[in-house]
């Protein structure tokens, strides 16, 4: 798993039986994905689920008074998530399908980003380590198959790297504005070294004119997907929007808001939650850039060594630069974790040039990290699978129980399925029918402490354009708590919630009320009172501290005459 032999063919990748296998891989993960992250559910699931089905929650990002967020990148999506919903009539179905979709996109850019490792640098054995390092990568897997914008700006910058690889610079430009326009406008700083790219290459073919096209490409698609972008975005807002424009301005010149609201973490934040998602592929990361540096300084020849420093500069500036904002998340990551795999593979193909002893056991080595790698990513998928599939199991249950009776209506006129502090793990619409016997299921929060903006449904309206057109009462953009979204207790016919049992007195049951019947509990796992290890990893006899996750039904509101047994 070293330099190539002569005799090896010189494009041997095959490009098709990777994909598929890629493919497959990530359409399994697909059926034990489960979303840890409200931004998704909340800003990208929930808009999708009302141009679908004209109901779903809204936060303050989509309301018109701030148009921080883009109708685009969900359009995107949307026709064949229509399609889904015309062909099976059920809304997991039409989840899973929007994940799958996910999965194709994803598994074509990170496989031609293989293809063009191999014909960049000549070396099939950097091709074949990086498609095993992105196999094993639990943490690109699950950017892979999230719907997010810096998911998006992942699949932009992977197809930036490959074309830089295979000397096509003149998609950089065009990829740069997709990434920034459609999905994420602060990934542009990600492709600022691969598009300073362009000036060494124009020296050395002494083209000046290239030049000119790559400042062309980039005035046309920034102009064209801009106009299309306001298009977009003032039909669904009914006003002039430029979300991009806005979300920047939000999150850099607002005094007093931004996203420190939502938290501040340490610098050392993306070490550690690199260190703990990519295991040994965090080592060998390091191992790459130990290697780059070397072939640098000592100017050792390497095939497309401009393209592989530009890209792993890319990663570097991103990195170090959402190191040093205060506000860290995860899925801030995720545009360069295509970069983060091919730095790794580099520093696992070239370690035997630069060492040049002891080739043979560092071959059995690199096996030997590959096995480790592959053990790694099957117990951190399982655990994170273990940590969070609770609250589905719970909701579940609610989907069950509430077809086994009938139930007597609500002030609202629904059929309420409540939370609490549990607001954030909501799996979305898609996991509830969108009514039951001609009575609408909606989702409701009950009091919980929680002290921040909770979303809100979006406002009637004849059309979807009506509703997305249509200012929302009682938004704010401070993370203000507004008691208008509280429900009575009383109102609810189910209640999804959790309970850490030391700190109450009282069961979860008897403080909510007697006529609660228990359905089903469901056991999660505490992430606060769980040790590291077995919180980020799983493996027999994993001491993971267990909580209760609860599915009640109010037997108040469930009409006698019909109750089955």
């Amino acid at each position: 798993m070293t330099e190539d032999n002569k005799e090896a063919p010189k494009y041997w990748f095959n490009t098709i039986v990777s994909f598929f296998f890629l493919f497959l891989l990530r359409v399994i993960l697909c059926f034990y994905y489960v979303i840890d992250d409200c931004d998704e559910s909340m800003n990208y699931y929930e808009p999708l689920h009302l141009l679908l089905y004209k109901y779903g929650l809204q936060t303050w990002e989509y309301s018109p008074e701030y148009g921080l967020r883009s109708y685009f990148y969900l359009l995107l999506h949307t026709p064949l998530a229509f399609l889904a919903k015309t062909i099976f009539n059920n809304k997991m179905a039409v989840f899973q399908s929007v994940q799958i979709t996910l999965a194709i996109v994803s598994s074509i850019c990170d496989v031609l980003l293989c293809r063009a490792v191999e014909k960049g640098t000549k070396s099939y054995s950097f091709a074949r380590n990086l498609f095993f390092l992105i196999l094993v990568n639990p943490l690109q897997h699950r950017a892979a198959i999230s719907f997010l914008p810096s998911s998006f700006a992942m699949y932009c910058v992977t197809l930036a790297a490959t074309g830089l690889l295979t000397d096509q610079p003149l998609v950089v430009p065009f990829l740069t504005s997709l990434s920034v326009i459609m999905g994420w406008p602060f990934s542009g700083l990600v492709f600022v070294p691969m598009c300073l790219t362009i000036l060494p290459i124009a020296y050395k073919h002494k083209s000046f004119w290239l030049l000119i096209r790559f400042t062309l490409v980039t005035i046309v698609s920034t102009i064209s997907l801009s106009m299309v972008l306001i298009m977009v975005d003032s039909t669904y807002f009914k006003r002039g929007v430029l979300a991009p424009l806005n979300i920047v301005l939000y999150n850099v010149l607002s005094e007093g808001k931004g996203p420190e609201l939502y938290g501040i973490e340490p610098m050392s934040y993306y070490i550690k939650n690199l260190a703990l998602n990519l295991g040994p592929i965090a080592v060998l990361l390091l191992l790459g850039i130990f290697m780059l540096l070397v072939f640098v300084l000592q100017r050792r020849k390497l095939e497309g060594k401009l393209s592989i420093v530009a890209i792993a500069a890319s990663a570097a500036v991103w990195f170090l630069f959402m190191m040093l904002q205060p506000h860290k998340e995860e899925r801030f990551m995720y545009p360069t974790l295509g970069l983060f795999s091919l730095i790794a593979a580099f520093g696992l193909t070239y370690v035997t040039v630069v060492i040049g002893f002891f080739k043979q056991v560092i071959i059995w080595g690199v096996r030997f990290v590959f096995i480790i790698a592959l053990i790694f990513f099957l117990s951190r998928w399982l655990a994170i699978y273990d940590n969070h599939s609770a609250i589905n199991s719970a909701y579940g249950a609610v989907r069950r129980e509430m077809t086994l009776h009938e139930y007597l209506p609500t002030p609202d006129g629904s059929i309420n399925v409540c939370t609490g502090k549990e607001w954030y793990r909501f799996p979305t619409h898609f996991a509830l029918p969108s009514e039951y016997k001609g009575i609408p299921v909606r989702l409701r929060w009950i009091e919980s402490g929680f002290d921040g903006l909770l979303p809100a449904y979006f406002p009637d309206g004849e059309t979807v354009k009506d509703i997305t057109s249509t200012i929302p009462k009682h938004m704010n953009d401070e993370n203000l708590f507004e008691p208008t979204r509280i429900t009575s207790i009383e109102h609810c016919h189910f209640i999804v919630e959790s309970e850490v049992p030391d700190q109450s007195e009282n069961s979860l049951i008897d403080e909510i009320g007697k006529q609660y019947r228990l359905v089903k509990i469901h056991w999660g796992v505490s992430l606060e009172k769980t040790p590291l290890i077995h919180r980020v990893l799983w493996f027999p006899g994993r001491k993971a501290f267990r909580i209760p996750y609860f599915a009640l039904v109010n037997e108040e509101l469930i009409k006698p005459q019909y109750t089955v047994g």
